[in-house]
């Protein structure tokens, strides 16, 4: 019996040690570890076929190329382009911008930028979209990713940095990859 004890003492003392730098890691100590990024970044292209009423058959298209240090989101940079297709192929919306959020965690991306240049274009009495701040949440799920983007919900407002939607739309064309967690 009480060597029982002695390996249930021993053991109460050394596992703890040993997963401390699992712990560590977890919570973002990476102590000088070269293995560990030192950025978050995202990067692709991804398209899916809307099913939504008014857009139903509408291919869009999200790229995403943005990277920054980990402990600090609103220092990302990069850009990103959005083109929204009718099923005839005739252009409905296309515009491009800067990120200025980068946040990850768990294998989902928020990232957030203001629109630099383009337009709705097949929209009639569509907002001038030139300027208005926009989210997009990208979850790369590796075989099939998914994203959510702001205006589907919020349409064209700005909203604030490094704050998305729900990723509901899975990706069927295309991917993206991202690397690293936000650590703050």
């Amino acid at each position: 019996m009480k060597k029982l004890m002695l390996l249930v003492a021993t053991l109460a003392l050394l596992l703890p040690l040993g997963a401390a730098p699992a712990i560590a890691d977890r919570l973002g100590d990476s102590h000088g570890d070269p293995h560990r990024p030192k950025s978050v970044s995202l990067h692709g292209t991804g398209g899916l076929t809307l099913s939504l009423p008014g857009y139903d058959g509408d291919p869009v298209r999200f790229t995403v190329d943005a990277h920054g240090p980990r402990n600090n989101p609103m220092a990302a940079r990069g850009t990103f382009h959005v083109t929204h297709h009718r099923p005839d192929g005739s252009l409905l919306a296309e515009f491009s911008g800067t990120v200025d959020c980068l946040m990850s965690g768990g294998g989902t991306s928020v990232v957030t930028g203001v629109i630099t240049e383009g337009s709705l274009h097949g929209i009639p009495d569509a907002p001038d979209v030139v300027g208005v701040h926009i989210g997009l949440t990208v979850v790369d799920g590796h075989r099939r990713d998914h994203i959510g983007w702001s205006w589907l919900v919020a349409g064209f407002e700005d909203v604030p940095p490094c704050t998305g939607t729900a990723p509901i739309f899975s990706v069927t064309e295309g991917g993206y990859r991202l690397r690293g967690d936000t650590q703050l």
